[in-house]
């Protein structure tokens, strides 16, 4: 029997590798193995397959049991001198937590540590004025905050309070969060209740949108738990000054997370962390398409959706996959790494950003701030094309750790890892440089039959382009260390009925470039259809204008209403940087027969990137990343879009197709020969 899984609509090259052994009876026996191959380890050779299991959550998630004025104490938020700023309507309470006492939450709320600490989601978290935003929803693994020992001295709160904490082990102050995130869950239905647990769960008295979940939840939902060579690994990497750490591993075994943890727990000792995204498929800060370098100063709790960042230096490779164009996604993660080099490792910290890093705001962090870390996450394609891709990436990053996920022997890592062994130092022969692998037990997902990686990839989209990014302020020396991630999501509108920039293409553009399979073959008459409803990156030219020359003559398409070059390469990640996505919401002046040669061409462009960012902007870049079909609709108008009837709504077609042709083409990849299995 063969078992071929349902093909997703939207699938990586990384799914089009073989992972379904087939094994068919047969009354012939098959061909014999050979005794020896050039191209991998005999079989015996290969070290022995780890457990993928995650460990166990205990039985009991939230030992704390909220007593009104006895362990839960509510305040109006105007008594408050600590946490966040929030609004008279919102609700401020205080708990105290016994020693042990653990907490297991879904919903959304600022977390201020009062007294002692809390360990969340693998961080420590100690007192400090300083909220932190954190996001449970249940389409990921829950975190549970346990009260542990603490040796800081406890924060200033209301004086009717302050004999009840005095006397305490733990106190914490949780307040309202309604940042607009939650109505994400309208725009995109897939992800529809994700605020809301599945299972038995009470509200915590005085909120209405957070809950504590006290046994373990339905099996489609999981407890965030760390595994053992997680937590050993990562106190190796944080012991260690001046440390590049790269995770590598097969899909769906836990990379994201651990890098997530890792940023958190190299936060405790640095004031600031790079992050090196390559994995443009499944990012953490920044929508799918980009290779980013982003500055973080704050820890993150939460799935990507719930913190988009502006990245301090970015590059748009346009694609969920780096198959199309190798040689350009090792460049932008060439020049990333020089800029690392160059301008975070050693960083010249300014007023500003010493009192930005400052967590506590007077001066008293004692965490480094001459010397940033460098984490680097890597794609999960790890075979053919995709393991050179990796070998290439870790020769230009040269990291001093690597944490590399186990995997079964029938599985893709098992031929690096075998020659690892049998080079006995842990690094191949031809390595450049040397590194110290730690090995992390792959932790296996339980939703991941519910929300595959391309439905958390349409959930980032749609958060980018909902978000609103706090403004910043030009500097004439660079882009500034601030870690200015999204405090706010606009979820009132569709992007269909958001207003958008009108610009004018002749003043505003310099040039128009398409990357991706086909994109050569674009004439200059179809650009504008082209570019009607497509996402594209806003590039800046670090010598001012590109130069940027096409198969027909880059001055001939300058002449043109919109600039466009066919056939032209992207733009040079030495040159040049992406500061953000946009989306072309409408060409107004096209025709029925291309744009007009005497009208001047205008674009409605909808990005959340900071007006101050945009002008600096003239280059815009279309790959093959397209704005997901939930972001297309009108959630507020079951029968329209935009006013618009469905069935007179271009682009869209409702229902399926009729004729040969109409539906889509189904591969199957999974398949194999008899002989194979």
């Amino acid at each position: 029997m063969i078992v071929v899984p349902p093909d997703s609509d939207d699938e990586d090259s990384e799914n089009s590798d073989i992972d379904i052994i087939v094994d068919l009876p047969s009354e012939e026996p098959g061909p014999a193995p050979r005794a020896w191959s050039p191209s991998a380890p005999a079989l015996e050779d290969l070290p022995p397959a780890p457990s993928a299991s995650i460990p166990h959550p205990p039985d009991i998630l939230s030992t704390y049991e909220p007593i009104p004025d006895q362990n839960i104490f509510h305040v109006d938020p105007q008594e408050l001198t600590i946490g966040a700023t929030v609004s008279s309507a919102a609700s401020s309470a205080f708990l105290v937590l016994d020693e042990g006492a653990r907490a297991c939450f879904v919903g959304n709320c600022n977390l201020t540590i009062v007294k002692g600490a809390v360990t969340l989601a693998g961080t420590k978290l100690r007192a400090s004025p300083s909220a932190h935003r954190v996001f449970a929803p249940t389409s990921s693994p829950l975190p549970v905050i346990e009260a542990v020992a603490d040796d800081r001295p406890a924060l200033p709160i209301p004086s009717r309070l302050q004999g009840i904490v005095q006397n305490a082990f733990c106190v914490v102050l949780i307040q309202s969060l309604t940042a607009g995130v939650e109505g994400l869950q309208r725009v995109c239905q897939r992800f529809e209740g994700v605020m809301t647990p599945r299972g038995p769960a009470r509200l915590i008295p005085g909120f209405h949108n957070l809950y504590l979940v006290c046994r373990p939840p339905s099996r489609d939902t999981e407890v965030f738990t760390l595994p053992h060579t997680w937590t050993s690994a990562m106190d190796e990497v944080t012991s260690v000054d001046s440390s590049v750490t790269l995770v590598k591993g097969p899909k769906k075994c836990g990379k994201s997370t651990t890098v997530r943890t890792l940023v958190n727990k190299q936060l405790e000792k640095y004031r600031r962390v790079a992050l090196l995204e390559c994995d443009i498929g499944q990012s953490e800060f920044t929508p799918a398409g980009l290779v980013a370098l982003n500055v973080i100063s704050h820890p993150v709790f939460g799935p990507p959706f719930t913190h988009p960042t502006l990245p301090y230096r970015a590059h748009y490779i346009g694609e969920t996959t780096p198959k199309s164009s190798p040689a350009h996604y090792l460049a932008a993660i060439e020049a990333l790494v020089e800029t690392y080099h160059l301008d975070l490792q050693t960083p010249a910290l300014d007023e500003d950003d010493e009192q930005e890093g400052d967590e506590v705001g007077d001066g008293s962090d004692e965490r480094i701030s001459d010397h940033i870390p460098l984490i680097v996450n890597t794609m999960g394609w790890t075979k053919g094309l995709g393991a050179d891709l990796l070998r290439r990436v870790e020769d230009i990053v040269q990291p001093t750790h690597v944490l590399e996920f186990e995997a079964a022997a029938t599985t893709d890592f098992a031929w690096p890892h075998a020659m690892n062994e049998f080079a006995g130092s842990g690094v191949l022969p031809d390595r450049l440089h040397s590194s110290k692998t730690l090995r992390l037990t792959p932790v296996v997902p339980l939703n991941a039959e519910t929300y595959t990686a391309a439905d958390h990839r349409t959930l980032s989209i749609l958060s980018y382009f909902h978000a609103e990014f706090p403004e910043v302020a030009q500097n004439a020396d660079g882009p500034s260390l601030k870690q200015l991630t999204a405090q706010t999501w606009n979820t009132a509108r569709p992007l269909v009925a958001q207003l958008p920039y009108e610009v004018d293409v002749a003043q505003a553009v310099d040039v128009v470039v398409l990357m991706g399979a086909g994109a050569e073959d674009v004439p200059r008459s179809e650009v504008a259809r082209v570019l009607n409803g497509a996402v594209v990156g806003l590039v800046v030219s670090d010598g001012g204008t590109l130069d940027v020359e096409g198969e027909d003559g880059s001055a001939e398409a300058a002449d043109a209403p919109i600039p466009y070059a066919q056939g032209a390469s992207p733009p040079p990640p030495s040159t040049s940087h992406c500061i953000g996505l946009a989306l072309v919401r409408g060409v107004p002046s096209i025709e029925p027969s291309g744009i007009s040669q005497t009208t001047a061409a205008t674009l409605q462009l909808l990005t959340p990137v900071p007006t101050s960012l945009l002008g600096s902007a003239r280059v815009l870049v279309k790959g093959s990343l397209e704005l997901p079909i939930w972001g297309m609709l009108d959630w507020t108008d079951e029968e329209r879009v935009a006013g618009v009837e469905r069935e007179r709504v271009p682009y869209l077609q409702w229902g399926k197709g009729d004729g040969i042709g109409a539906q889509r083409r189904r591969v199957r990849r999974n398949l194999m020969r008899k002989a194979q299995g």
